[in-house]
């Protein structure tokens, strides 16, 4: 009976909410020009979408667009007395518009499948989400003129949010619930990224710096004369919340080494790092004082959103005119790695799985059982992707990466049921460019694109070692168990659609 007790007082006194994992970016991509390409765009990316693919990307000049400006060419000779003057003649130059402005809506449906009654599914109930996602370039040369040594200097921002108005979903989820941890409200909250990006000696190379904003801080409630009763109660309550900016770094590096070494023209290489970001709340402590002489202290904590560190690597190739007759088309290869064994968990779900869970000893009495959480893996994840520029005003873009889970079997053969599968993702899109005509000041870039995931099958065998079936009544319990936590097969598939609009000036 002394089991008992310590099982219920540690039941009461340690309360925490379950990680969500990463973002939409990270489970699909930030901009409709990255998703069609298969997310590779490591080494070329030079739009609002570089703070997220790769912030240096902001210090190309190609990023801006080149138009005919028209300007008249002032005379300044003299002419002969009695010679007809002529009007001056107009003179195209060539005007590159490096600010830019992008909004981009993205909506995705996933079908997923899995071979059990799905009641305990919670987070799987909502999984078709749409986002909106403003994106912003500015030329920094409109505050302070740069040395010539620098090409470009640009700064961007990427902000999205959910399109139902919603900036953050934290899922109160057990880890023994079976929840996909990269789709529906797992990946439900607002993403904002900005930096700087400098390019050197007309592109041939550049660097760039920023951060990845989220939120966390602590917090503390406390209710007083609460009456332990089943019925409605407003008890006197006090609550402190104290939020706060986390910002972790991004940064990136690209070179184009074809602008010093002919032989070497059309080849682009690109570096980009994103720091692991979470939000946590910690400590969030709860306090209570009941209408009979007693008091509880809660220990919670609020740990969501995991992502971890990733580093990418790519490069392109556009093959020169001279040589190939094919500069419309474009080759990109990267590759993307994932450092999910560095994931980390809050002190209140730690204490509550290595010292909380309990069975049944030979008496029938409960006793705690160490469960040690999971450990994910680092993956590495291949991305290809191609585009064609088939006319001036129409460019085709399709791409394939292949992404393995970060979960290992055997964290899912035991208690947990955190649902991850290898993918295969394949990815289409067209970018209409329409002419600068009327009023407009530059010509207006339309991206649409389509993403097809394929979540390979998973089969999950649990292993009910941990029940003593030496014991009656643990015996009696052992079909329950398996009814609860059963063998299973997981899958599905994932429909993603985005577009995007894009104006510079």
């Amino acid at each position: 009976m002394k089991g008992f007790v310590q099982a219920a007082v540690c039941a009461a006194l340690i309360f925490i909410v379950n990680s969500a994992f990463a973002s939409f970016a990270e489970t699909h991509g930030f901009s409709a020009t990255g998703i069609a390409k298969g997310n590779a765009v490591t080494a070329t990316v030079d739009d609002w979408s570089s703070v997220f693919y790769n912030i240096s990307g902001l210090g190309r000049t190609r990023g801006g667009i080149a138009i005919a400006n028209v300007a008249e060419k002032t005379s300044t000779l003299v002419l002969k007395k009695g010679a007809k003057e002529e009007a001056p003649a107009p003179v195209a130059e060539e005007k590159i518009l490096n600010d830019q402005i992008g909004l981009n809506f993205f909506y995705t449906m996933p079908k997923m499948t899995i071979d059990i009654p799905r009641k305990d599914v919670k987070a799987a109930e909502d999984l078709h989400y749409g986002t909106m996602t403003l994106g912003l370039v500015l030329d920094l040369n409109h505050f302070y003129r740069m040395p010539r040594i620098i090409s470009s200097a640009r700064f961007g921002l990427g902000l999205a949010t959910m399109a139902d108005g919603y900036m953050v979903k934290v899922n109160d989820i057990d880890l023994r619930t079976h929840n996909w941890l990269n789709y529906g409200r797992e990946a439900q909250r607002t993403v904002i990224l900005a930096g700087i990006g400098i390019g050197f000696f007309d592109d041939l190379f550049g660097i760039g710096a920023g951060a990845n904003v989220w939120t966390g801080g602590e917090g503390a409630v406390l209710m007083r004369g609460v009456v332990v009763s089943p019925d409605p109660q407003s008890p006197d309550q006090q609550a402190r919340m104290d939020l706060t900016t986390i910002a972790k770094p991004v940064a990136g590096l690209y070179i184009s080494p074809g602008k010093k070494v002919n032989a070497l023209r059309g080849l682009d290489i690109g570096i980009s790092y994103r720091a692991e970001i979470y939000m946590l709340i910690d400590p969030f402590k709860a306090g209570t004082t009941l209408s009979i002489p007693a008091s509880m202290q809660l220990m919670m904590s609020i740990f969501d959103y995991y992502t971890p560190h990733i580093v990418s690597a790519g490069i392109a190739y556009n093959p020169p005119t001279e040589r190939f007759k094919l500069n419309r088309l474009t080759i990109e290869i990267d590759v993307e790695y994932q450092m999910w064994s560095k994931y980390k968990t809050s002190d209140a779900r730690r204490d509550y799985w290595e010292k909380g869970y309990f069975g049944k000893d030979a008496e029938g009495d409960p006793y705690f059982v160490n469960v040690n959480l999971p450990e994910f893996k680092d993956v590495i994840v291949p991305k290809v992707g191609i585009s064609f520029k088939a006319f001036e005003w129409l460019t085709a873009m399709a791409g394939y990466s292949y992404q393995k889970s970060y979960i290992p079997d055997e964290a899912l053969t035991g208690i947990f049921n955190m649902l991850d599968n290898d993918r295969h993702i394949a990815s289409f899109g067209l970018r209409f460019i329409i002419p600068q005509m009327g009023g407009m000041v530059a010509p207006l870039e339309i991206n649409l694109a389509g993403q097809y995931q394929m979540l390979i099958q998973r089969d999950v065998v649990k292993d009910y070692s941990y029940i003593n079936l030496a014991n009656s009544d643990a015996a009696a319990d052992y079909n329950d168990l398996v009814a609860a936590n059963p063998n299973y097969s997981f899958g599905g598939s994932v429909f993603s659609a985005t577009i995007e609009v894009k104006l510079r000036w």
